[in-house]
């Protein structure tokens, strides 16, 4: 996800300043992604650079004794760059270098008895993620997190585990059954 693109989002919504656009982006993301605030301050300063924001004046600090904070607000090429964002679908692209992956098809390699025994811890470690993740769901969020957002990730990685289970018995049952069948048949031979 894009840092830029989430505070064009939450600036469509009128002027707010970093810390406010932090607290709504952690809130609306359901705390999924926590955003430093230097990383917040970064990013407008690169956007106001790119005249995508520009400056909607100072708001008095709430507390005594701290400086003003200073409020941004969407520019019509901002508003523009927003909207080509919203159309445009995420690329999964080709996927990074998986782990798991790597290691399943070297255990493969080495033996079939490796390899199961890489498919039944990995499968024990998703099931209990899948536990974890349940017993989050029955819970509330937690403070200032919006629960929309929260569970929205929270259904993503229940999900995404889901699936990692399905292809673990694909694995198991097609790639790894092969396996075994083509070295009975070198023995054989």
């Amino acid at each position: 996800m894009s840092v830029k693109h989430a505070l064009l989002a939450l600036l469509a919504d009128g002027p707010q300043g970093a810390y406010r656009l932090r607290s709504r982006f952690e809130e609306s993301t359901g705390g999924a992604w926590p955003l430093n605030i230097g990383q917040a301050y970064s990013t407008l300063q690169r956007l106001e650079r790119d005249k995508l924001i520009q400056s909607a004046g100072m708001e008095p600090s709430q507390e005594t004794g701290k400086p003003d904070i200073e409020l941004y607000e969407l520019t019509l090429a901002g508003s523009e760059e927003l909207e080509q964002w919203w159309l445009t679908p995420i690329d999964r692209g080709k996927p990074d270098r998986d782990e798991f992956t790597i290691k399943l098809a070297l255990a493969i390699h080495h033996s079939p008895t490796t390899a199961q025994a890489v498919l039944d811890r990995q499968r024990t470690a998703l099931l209990k993620v899948i536990q974890e993740l349940g017993k989050e769901r029955r819970s509330t969020p937690p403070d200032g997190v919006s629960e929309l957002g929260w569970r929205m990730y929270l259904d993503r990685q229940m999900f995404l585990t889901e699936a990692e289970l399905r292809w673990l018995e694909h694995v198991q049952t097609g790639v790894l059954a092969r396996e075994l069948h083509q070295r009975s048949s070198e023995v054989v031979e």
